[in-house]
């Protein structure tokens, strides 16, 4: 079948490239790490206790609390409070440079085999809407736009003689009804 085809064909990545991107990221991280520890000393970014409570022990920062009694580090949250704060914008910051690094980067870099191809697994019944899915890795989960996910899509590369091609399922039942 067809997508037998693809997963066999697999997707050629521009992996040094890719390093690269991943390089200069970790350098990101390192440097938003060092400055949120500067301004907060010791913290676990990943831990929502030890930043909540750094944040409003050190900084006096006001932070709604959960229903666990823990002050709230959500998104939603630090944001309203970073235009006041610049260390907040810094853990937003640092999220997201992780995230990209961990959850997109890396699921990708381990999967490249010899000849500079992923190639991910495709279901046709796993997704609720009926579309194709993708995992192991997942590289429709990918980010679209800045500021990561155009330097990481663009590291799918066409090989030599051929055509990358990416399709928009926006509305696409409604189009075919």
């Amino acid at each position: 079948s067809i997508v037998e085809r693809m997963r066999f064909h697999g997707i050629c990545i521009d992996h040094d490239r890719l390093r690269t991107i991943r390089e200069d990221l970790v350098g990101k991280r390192e440097v938003l790490m060092k400055r949120i520890t500067d301004r907060l000393g010791a913290v676990n970014t990943n831990s929502p206790k030890q930043l909540g409570d750094a944040l409003v022990e050190k900084l006096k920062v006001k932070l709604p609390k959960t229903k666990t009694g823990q002050y709230s580090t959500n998104v939603s949250d630090l944001t309203m409070l970073a235009p006041s704060y610049p260390v907040v914008q810094d853990i937003l910051d640092f999220r997201a440079v992780d995230k990209t690094i961990t959850t997109y980067i890396d699921a990708v870099l381990t999967k490249v085999d010899q000849e500079g191809r992923i190639h991910p697994s495709y279901d046709l019944m796993s997704a609720a809407t009926g579309r194709l899915a993708s995992h192991d890795p997942n590289i429709q989960s990918t980010p679209i736009g800045p500021p990561y996910g155009d330097m990481i899509r663009s590291t799918f590369i066409a090989p030599p003689k051929a055509v990358l091609l990416a399709f928009d399922y926006s509305q696409q039942e409604l189009r075919i009804l």
